[in-house]
């Protein structure tokens, strides 16, 4: 008993940064003498301990804080999306070369929070991260000089200023955003440059692999979910399956629908949406289809 009490008295004294008065409190509280008598130290008042405590907790974490401070540098493409994300006259050139022709790495991210949609589904960041760098490498692979991930970057932008700006964010729910702008970034990963009708006229690989039928939709969006499949390069893989799979039906049926073979039917359908009392996945893909192809314009 007599070794325990040294022990403690030991590890009181040795808190260096802890006020006198809290040192004293807790040696009369919870030690002994070693001739077996309480030190005869009255107590303070514990509502003075508990403040005590708080101030130095307070006072060592400030000064740890003061210490190891280190100036924040904000680089100049973070600070353009702070500044200029909400507004249509963003320019997205000028944004791509601040970033070293990498815009999907910061602005997919970014976007994302600004919906609180990494907290809320748990988005991987080191994946999300991995996941764009693939899907730059995907727009570009073609040397493609208009949908590229330039062209990607601004149909993303886009996308989020429509959702917000127009008020549209308040009818959708989260993973219908989340779906939305997903959709949005990956919509003409590895565009080839040509379109779907020479790919059926030259009987290209991929009009045998789609069967003639949206040839380039369909590859963009097998090409996406690829992607997601390499190892740490799925930013979604917290989702749960409900989750995933109406995202993936939501996606698909977005990026089928930029097809612009399909696009006066999009508008027909956003019409009759308009006076339906509750919307459903092709809803919701077709004010993306519509979006996508203004965009593009």
């Amino acid at each position: 008993m007599v070794s325990e009490d040294i022990e403690a008295q030991t590890m009181i004294s040795s808190v260096e940064d802890t006020p006198k008065a809290v040192k004293e409190w807790l040696a009369a509280t919870f030690t002994k003498q070693i001739f077996g008598r309480r030190q005869a130290i009255e107590p303070p008042k514990f509502r003075s301990i508990v403040q005590a405590v708080r101030a130095s907790m307070y006072v060592d974490k400030i000064t740890r804080k003061t210490s190891h401070a280190v100036p924040v540098d904000i680089s100049p493409s973070v600070l353009m999306l702070q500044e200029k994300l909400n507004c249509w006259d963003i320019d997205v050139f000028r944004y791509d070369s601040l970033t070293q022709n990498k815009p999907f790495r910061g602005l997919f991210a970014e976007v994302l929070n600004r919906y609180g949609l990494v907290k809320r589904f748990k988005i991987n960041q080191y994946n999300l991260e991995n996941y764009c760098a693939l899907v730059e490498q995907g727009y570009n692979v073609h040397g493609n000089p208009y949908h590229n991930a330039v062209h990607g970057a601004d149909v993303l932008i886009t996308t989020h200023n429509l959702i917000t700006l127009t008020g549209f964010a308040s009818w959708l729910t989260d993973i219908e955003i989340l779906s939305l702008l997903f959709s949005a970034i990956i919509h003409d990963v590895e565009h080839t440059g040509t379109t779907n009708n020479f790919h059926i006229c030259t009987g290209s690989p991929l009009t045998i692999m789609y069967n003639d039928r949206s040839v380039l939709e369909n590859h963009h969006i097998s090409t996406a979910y690829r992607y997601l499949e390499q190892a740490d390069c799925n930013p979604f893989d917290k989702l749960s399956k409900d989750d995933f799979r109406e995202m993936r039906g939501i996606v698909v049926e977005a990026v089928l629908g930029t097809d612009m073979s399909a696009h006066f039917t999009q508008i027909k359908n956003m019409q009759n949406a308009l006076f339906s009392p509750s919307s459903t996945q092709k809803d919701i893909a077709a004010f993306f289809s519509v979006n996508r192809n203004t965009a593009g314009l």
